[in-house]
């Protein structure tokens, strides 16, 4: 039976700790431990945390002694505590579906070569309760994926991945080290490129997990979300190019397209009325310093042309490959047969 350990970081969820941890012990066919790792949180994590170690022997509960962030309180678990088959990074507001370890780790025990595999995720709201996780699907499509084809998706659509729905080798994790702090909104974005770089990826085209999406996540000015989001991705796409990609020439490619799409997206938010000036020129920076084609690209000319003639109208349509933010869908993760998800 393959066995998995469970790295819980846990900062002020107290209040979910206990139905995630609940969702990792019903799991079925797998040895199951878990590590509820609480960086130094001010509320009660401790009482709780504390109270679920007591009542299962498969339940540890560590407190760090100072604050040390998801990244460093990650990394401790997955690099210092974890030594199962697999390992899995869960959130303490997060949930896990049933049969999801028993699904994921029977493809890796399948495929040597194939170090992770993820699935869907539900979006779920804060007053979302266990008792509506959906029931196990019996007959979910697994796909195994080249790990070229799974970068390129990174470049072409973003992150697909929903980090609760990812289970990877422990052995592999440990070999490829642990999140990198400079990329503190794409670290996971990263870390699964370098997992593909090393192997192939098994998909499944199942909800694997809950994924819980927060209101404050979401209160951001939407431009300045917008803009921050395309900055770190195509810094995590930069930095595979670089680190990941030497033996794969079309990388470098894949990245001048997407600075070309995220310039053109730039320069349509510039040009919303809607948004304040000072927004707007944030935009315009952004679009200028990225912009792989010259300081007079094709790019550039258009958006002043539009500007003009956006003195006299209220908005324009966005750009084909425009990703609106927000959330427009209840299920995150790429299944390969779909052209988006």
């Amino acid at each position: 039976m393959a066995s998995v350990d469970i790295v819980v970081p846990c900062y002020n969820y107290a209040h979910f700790l206990e139905e995630c941890v609940s969702s990792v012990l019903s799991q079925r066919d797998v040895e199951v431990r878990v590590l509820i790792l609480d960086d130094a949180s001010p509320d009660n994590t401790p009482k709780i945390g504390e109270a679920l170690a007591q009542s299962d022997p498969r339940v540890t509960y560590l407190r760090n002694e100072e604050n040390l962030g998801l990244i460093g309180t990650a990394n401790r678990g997955l690099l210092d505590w974890a030594e199962a088959d697999y390992v899995l990074l869960l959130s303490a507001d997060d949930l896990l579906t049933p049969g999801s370890l028993a699904r994921a780790t029977s493809i890796m025990e399948a495929h040597a070569d194939v170090h992770m595999v993820f699935g869907r995720a539900l979006l779920i709201s804060d007053d979302f309760e266990a008792s509506e996780v959906p029931p196990e699907d019996q007959d979910a499509q697994v796909q195994l994926l080249t790990g070229h084809d799974f970068i390129r998706r990174n470049f072409t659509h973003g992150n697909p991945v929903p980090s609760p729905a990812a289970v990877l080798r422990t052995r592999v994790q440990k070999e490829l080290g642990g999140y990198l702090p400079q990329f503190a909104h794409t670290s996971d974005m990263e870390m699964w490129m370098r997992f593909a770089a090393h192997g192939s990826i098994g998909v499944i085209n199942t909800l694997q997990a809950c994924y819980r999406i927060h209101d404050t996540s979401m209160s951001a000015p939407r431009v300045n979300r917008a803009i921050s989001d395309r900055e770190e991705r195509l810094e995590a796409c930069a930095y595979a190019v670089e680190h990941l990609c030497q033996h794969v020439p079309a990388a470098k490619d894949w990245l001048t397209d997407l600075k070309r799409r995220f310039t053109k997206e730039a320069y349509w938010l510039a040009n919303q009325t809607r948004y304040t000036a000072s927004e707007r020129e944030t935009c315009v920076a952004f679009a200028r310093r990225i912009e792989p084609d010259g300081p007079l690209s094709l790019s550039y000319l258009k958006f002043l042309l539009k500007r003009m003639v956006m003195a006299a109208r209220s908005e324009q349509d966005a750009p084909e490959t425009f990703e609106r933010a927000g959330l427009n869908t209840s299920i995150y993760g790429w299944w390969p047969d779909e052209a988006q998800s």
